[in-house]
Protein backbone atom coordinates (compact mmCIF):
# COMPACT_ATOMS: atom_id res chain seq x y z
CA UNK A 1 0.00 0.00 0.00
CA UNK A 2 1.02 3.62 -0.40
CA UNK A 3 1.23 4.07 3.33
CA UNK A 4 3.59 1.12 3.70
CA UNK A 5 5.88 2.38 0.92
CA UNK A 6 6.10 5.85 2.49
CA UNK A 7 7.06 4.37 5.82
CA UNK A 8 9.78 2.24 4.25
CA UNK A 9 11.08 5.24 2.33
CA UNK A 10 11.24 7.42 5.49
CA UNK A 11 13.10 4.70 7.32
CA UNK A 12 15.70 4.33 4.56
CA UNK A 13 16.32 8.11 4.43
CA UNK A 14 16.93 8.44 8.18
CA UNK A 15 20.76 8.49 8.82
CA UNK A 16 22.51 6.81 11.72
CA UNK A 17 23.71 9.24 14.43
CA UNK A 18 27.30 10.69 14.00
CA UNK A 19 29.28 8.92 16.71
CA UNK A 20 32.23 11.27 16.23
CA UNK A 21 30.23 14.15 17.67
CA UNK A 22 30.12 12.33 20.96
CA UNK A 23 33.72 11.08 20.97
CA UNK A 24 35.85 12.25 23.98
CA UNK A 25 38.39 14.96 23.04
CA UNK A 26 41.97 13.54 23.31
CA UNK A 27 44.15 15.20 25.99
CA UNK A 28 47.94 15.34 26.25
CA UNK A 29 50.47 16.11 29.00
CA UNK A 30 52.06 19.53 29.42
CA UNK A 31 54.89 20.05 31.89
CA UNK A 32 55.52 23.53 33.27
CA UNK A 33 59.23 23.61 34.17
CA UNK A 34 60.12 26.36 36.68
CA UNK A 35 63.58 27.42 37.85
CA UNK A 36 63.09 27.80 41.60
CA UNK A 37 59.76 26.14 42.37
CA UNK A 38 58.18 22.76 41.77
CA UNK A 39 57.30 21.74 38.24
CA UNK A 40 53.63 21.29 37.34
CA UNK A 41 52.31 18.48 35.15
CA UNK A 42 48.80 18.65 33.72
CA UNK A 43 46.67 17.17 30.96
CA UNK A 44 44.93 19.49 28.58
CA UNK A 45 43.51 19.69 25.13
CA UNK A 46 44.72 22.04 22.45
CA UNK A 47 44.80 25.69 23.57
CA UNK A 48 47.09 28.69 23.89
CA UNK A 49 49.64 28.71 26.69
CA UNK A 50 48.03 31.60 28.58
CA UNK A 51 44.78 29.63 28.84
CA UNK A 52 46.63 26.53 30.01
CA UNK A 53 48.15 28.56 32.82
CA UNK A 54 44.80 30.10 33.68
CA UNK A 55 43.02 26.73 33.73
CA UNK A 56 45.77 25.30 35.95
CA UNK A 57 45.51 28.26 38.32
CA UNK A 58 49.15 29.20 37.73
CA UNK A 59 50.21 32.81 38.25
CA UNK A 60 53.69 33.75 37.11
CA UNK A 61 55.89 35.18 39.82
CA UNK A 62 57.87 38.39 39.41
CA UNK A 63 60.70 37.85 36.95
CA UNK A 64 59.37 34.55 35.56
CA UNK A 65 59.17 34.40 31.81
CA UNK A 66 58.28 31.57 29.48
CA UNK A 67 60.64 30.73 26.64
CA UNK A 68 57.47 30.54 24.52
CA UNK A 69 55.10 33.40 23.88
CA UNK A 70 51.95 33.17 25.99
CA UNK A 71 50.01 33.27 22.70
CA UNK A 72 51.66 30.05 21.51
CA UNK A 73 49.16 27.30 20.64
CA UNK A 74 50.02 24.07 22.43
CA UNK A 75 48.68 21.03 20.58
CA UNK A 76 50.86 18.14 21.67
CA UNK A 77 52.79 16.85 24.65
CA UNK A 78 55.45 19.37 25.52
CA UNK A 79 57.56 20.87 28.29
CA UNK A 80 57.42 24.62 28.70
CA UNK A 81 60.42 26.16 30.44
CA UNK A 82 60.05 29.28 32.56
CA UNK A 83 63.23 31.27 33.23
CA UNK A 84 63.61 33.48 36.28
CA UNK A 85 65.11 36.94 35.77
CA UNK A 86 66.37 38.96 38.73
CA UNK A 87 67.99 42.37 39.06
CA UNK A 88 70.30 43.62 41.77
CA UNK A 89 72.75 46.41 42.56
CA UNK A 90 76.30 45.69 43.65
CA UNK A 91 78.99 48.07 44.92
CA UNK A 92 82.61 46.96 44.53
CA UNK A 93 85.90 48.52 45.54
CA UNK A 94 88.57 48.89 42.90
CA UNK A 95 92.22 49.91 43.28
CA UNK A 96 93.37 53.07 41.52
CA UNK A 97 96.92 52.59 40.28
CA UNK A 98 99.48 55.19 41.24
CA UNK A 99 101.86 56.77 38.75
CA UNK A 100 105.63 56.78 38.92
CA UNK A 101 107.61 59.99 38.57
CA UNK A 102 111.28 59.54 37.67
CA UNK A 103 113.76 62.29 38.44
CA UNK A 104 117.33 62.21 37.20
CA UNK A 105 120.04 63.39 39.54
CA UNK A 106 123.79 63.65 39.57
CA UNK A 107 123.91 64.09 43.35
CA UNK A 108 123.38 60.38 44.04
CA UNK A 109 125.65 57.63 42.77
CA UNK A 110 125.33 56.60 39.15
CA UNK A 111 122.61 53.94 38.59
CA UNK A 112 121.41 54.01 42.20
CA UNK A 113 117.79 54.69 43.03
CA UNK A 114 116.53 56.84 45.87
CA UNK A 115 112.83 56.82 46.70
CA UNK A 116 111.55 60.25 47.67
CA UNK A 117 107.97 59.07 48.08
CA UNK A 118 106.55 55.57 47.89
CA UNK A 119 103.45 54.97 45.80
CA UNK A 120 100.15 54.09 47.45
CA UNK A 121 97.12 52.87 45.55
CA UNK A 122 93.89 54.82 45.75
CA UNK A 123 90.42 53.34 45.98
CA UNK A 124 87.25 53.77 43.97
CA UNK A 125 83.74 52.45 44.59
CA UNK A 126 81.87 51.31 41.49
CA UNK A 127 78.13 50.67 41.45
CA UNK A 128 76.78 48.07 38.99
CA UNK A 129 73.30 47.07 37.89
CA UNK A 130 73.34 43.30 37.44
CA UNK A 131 70.90 41.07 35.56
CA UNK A 132 70.65 37.38 36.46
CA UNK A 133 68.97 34.53 34.62
CA UNK A 134 68.24 31.45 36.68
CA UNK A 135 70.74 32.61 39.28
CA UNK A 136 73.54 33.24 36.77
CA UNK A 137 74.79 36.71 35.92
CA UNK A 138 74.18 37.53 32.26
CA UNK A 139 74.90 41.25 32.16
CA UNK A 140 76.53 43.95 34.25
CA UNK A 141 76.31 47.70 33.70
CA UNK A 142 78.39 50.30 35.50
CA UNK A 143 76.16 53.14 36.64
CA UNK A 144 78.48 55.20 38.85
CA UNK A 145 82.10 55.46 39.98
CA UNK A 146 83.31 57.41 43.00
CA UNK A 147 86.88 57.99 44.12
CA UNK A 148 87.04 57.54 47.88
CA UNK A 149 90.83 57.59 48.28
CA UNK A 150 93.23 59.38 45.94
CA UNK A 151 96.41 57.51 45.00
CA UNK A 152 99.79 58.78 46.15
CA UNK A 153 102.24 58.81 43.28
CA UNK A 154 105.63 57.19 43.51
CA UNK A 155 108.54 59.61 43.20
CA UNK A 156 112.09 58.38 42.83
CA UNK A 157 115.39 59.72 41.63
CA UNK A 158 118.03 57.79 39.77
CA UNK A 159 121.70 58.59 39.57
CA UNK A 160 122.72 59.51 36.04
CA UNK A 161 126.14 61.05 36.57
CA UNK A 162 127.24 63.53 33.94
CA UNK A 163 130.14 65.25 32.25
CA UNK A 164 132.17 68.16 33.56
CA UNK A 165 134.32 70.30 31.26
CA UNK A 166 137.62 71.27 32.83
CA UNK A 167 139.67 74.41 32.45
CA UNK A 168 141.99 72.33 30.26
CA UNK A 169 139.14 71.95 27.74
CA UNK A 170 138.75 68.21 28.40
CA UNK A 171 135.46 66.55 29.32
CA UNK A 172 135.42 64.20 32.30
CA UNK A 173 132.67 61.70 33.04
CA UNK A 174 131.63 61.54 36.66
CA UNK A 175 129.43 59.26 38.75
CA UNK A 176 128.52 61.68 41.55
CA UNK A 177 128.57 65.38 42.28
CA UNK A 178 128.70 66.75 45.81
CA UNK A 179 128.78 70.26 47.20
CA UNK A 180 131.18 70.42 50.14
CA UNK A 181 133.08 72.79 52.37
CA UNK A 182 136.64 73.48 51.17
CA UNK A 183 139.71 74.73 53.00
CA UNK A 184 143.38 74.86 51.94
CA UNK A 185 146.73 73.78 53.33
CA UNK A 186 150.37 73.95 52.44
CA UNK A 187 152.95 72.08 54.49
CA UNK A 188 156.38 72.32 52.88
CA UNK A 189 158.09 70.79 55.94
CA UNK A 190 156.24 67.49 55.52
CA UNK A 191 156.97 66.41 51.97
CA UNK A 192 154.84 63.26 51.98
CA UNK A 193 151.09 62.65 52.02
CA UNK A 194 149.30 59.92 53.96
CA UNK A 195 149.63 57.70 50.88
CA UNK A 196 153.37 58.37 50.78
CA UNK A 197 153.33 60.70 47.77
CA UNK A 198 154.96 64.10 47.50
CA UNK A 199 152.13 66.67 47.58
CA UNK A 200 151.55 68.66 44.43
CA UNK A 201 148.81 70.41 42.51
CA UNK A 202 146.78 67.14 42.41
CA UNK A 203 146.68 66.59 46.19
CA UNK A 204 143.61 66.69 48.45
CA UNK A 205 143.23 65.92 52.13
CA UNK A 206 139.91 64.24 53.01
CA UNK A 207 138.05 62.35 55.69
CA UNK A 208 138.93 58.85 54.48
CA UNK A 209 135.73 57.47 56.03
CA UNK A 210 133.73 59.67 53.67
CA UNK A 211 135.94 59.93 50.58
CA UNK A 212 138.09 56.83 50.04
CA UNK A 213 141.78 57.52 49.66
CA UNK A 214 142.87 57.24 46.05
CA UNK A 215 139.62 58.68 44.70
CA UNK A 216 140.02 61.09 41.80
CA UNK A 217 137.86 64.22 41.98
CA UNK A 218 137.43 67.23 39.77
CA UNK A 219 137.23 70.29 42.03
CA UNK A 220 135.56 73.53 40.95
CA UNK A 221 132.76 76.00 41.53
CA UNK A 222 131.70 79.19 39.79
CA UNK A 223 134.77 81.06 41.16
CA UNK A 224 137.55 78.49 41.22
CA UNK A 225 138.72 75.58 39.10
CA UNK A 226 141.34 73.42 40.78
CA UNK A 227 141.14 70.65 38.19
CA UNK A 228 141.75 66.96 38.82
CA UNK A 229 142.68 66.14 42.39
CA UNK A 230 143.26 62.88 44.21
CA UNK A 231 142.39 62.03 47.81
CA UNK A 232 145.95 61.39 49.04
CA UNK A 233 146.09 62.91 52.48
CA UNK A 234 144.13 63.21 55.74
CA UNK A 235 143.98 65.84 58.43
CA UNK A 236 142.50 66.05 61.91
CA UNK A 237 140.35 69.02 60.98
CA UNK A 238 139.00 67.40 57.83
CA UNK A 239 135.78 65.71 58.93
CA UNK A 240 132.72 64.66 56.96
CA UNK A 241 131.83 66.17 53.60
CA UNK A 242 134.74 68.54 53.23
CA UNK A 243 138.07 68.73 51.43
CA UNK A 244 141.38 70.39 52.20
CA UNK A 245 143.12 71.54 49.02
CA UNK A 246 146.91 71.56 48.89
CA UNK A 247 147.87 74.97 47.49
CA UNK A 248 151.01 76.90 47.02
CA UNK A 249 151.48 80.45 45.82
CA UNK A 250 151.68 79.41 42.19
CA UNK A 251 148.10 78.09 42.11
CA UNK A 252 145.63 80.07 40.07
CA UNK A 253 143.16 81.61 42.45
CA UNK A 254 145.47 81.13 45.42
CA UNK A 255 145.28 84.72 46.68
CA UNK A 256 141.53 84.92 46.32
CA UNK A 257 141.01 81.56 48.04
CA UNK A 258 143.31 82.53 50.91
CA UNK A 259 141.36 85.73 51.29
CA UNK A 260 138.06 83.85 51.36
CA UNK A 261 139.45 81.32 53.82
CA UNK A 262 136.62 78.77 53.82
CA UNK A 263 134.49 78.02 50.78
CA UNK A 264 131.11 76.44 51.46
CA UNK A 265 129.97 75.81 47.90
CA UNK A 266 132.78 73.81 46.33
CA UNK A 267 131.66 71.10 43.93
CA UNK A 268 133.53 67.85 43.72
CA UNK A 269 132.93 65.41 40.87
CA UNK A 270 133.76 61.73 41.37
CA UNK A 271 135.51 60.86 38.13
CA UNK A 272 134.68 57.48 36.62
Amino acid sequence: SEEAEAAAREKSETRAPDDTAFAEVEKFKVTLDFYDRDDIELFTDKMVLSDILKNAGVTLEEGEKSILSLDTMIGAETTVQFDKYEYKTEVLSEAIEYKSERRESDTIWLDTVNYIQYGVEGKAEITYNIKLKNGEEISREEVSRETVELPQNEIYEIGVGGTVVGSDGNSYSYSLRKTVKATYYYVPSDPYTYLGNKPDHTTLAVDKNVIPLGTWLYVKNNRYDFGMRQAQDIGGAVVGDMIDIWLDGSEAGYASFVNEGIVYDMDIYYIN
